[in-house]
């Protein structure tokens, strides 16, 4: 299998609110064919100050079991959580920080 990894449109990102979390826990999830995680993470306060609770926990995909078994988030890892506008609890979409600042400039001076 060749190795797919999901690419962000910066269009559709630019039109969901935000929210920087941090990771407290992440496991594999069983997806034949994809690195799949089930993550656990925190708000940023200094960051997002809109969020309607504290924790979120959400499952996401980012790359293809041909990209080779890709690490699980580490405690601590910053991640960027889009929500939509009218829902701040239903997470559409969820990228590593580092990763996702290339496609968001929202995020420029984020670190």
């Amino acid at each position: 299998m060749a190795c797919r990894m999901r690419v962000p449109r910066a269009d559709e990102l630019a039109q969901r609110m935000i929210i920087v979390a941090t990771v407290s826990h992440a496991e594999r999830v069983e997806a034949p064919g994809w690195n799949t995680w089930r993550v656990v993470a925190e708000i940023t306060p200094e960051v997002e100050r809109t969020a309607s609770r504290p924790t979120f926990e959400f499952t996401t995909t980012l790359s293809s079991d041909g990209c080779g078994q890709t690490p699980l988030p580490s405690s601590g890892e910053r991640w960027v959580l889009y929500l939509a506008q009218a829902d701040t609890s239903e997470i559409l979409d969820a990228f590593p920080l580092d990763y996702v600042k290339n496609y968001d400039a929202r995020l420029a001076d984020v670190r």
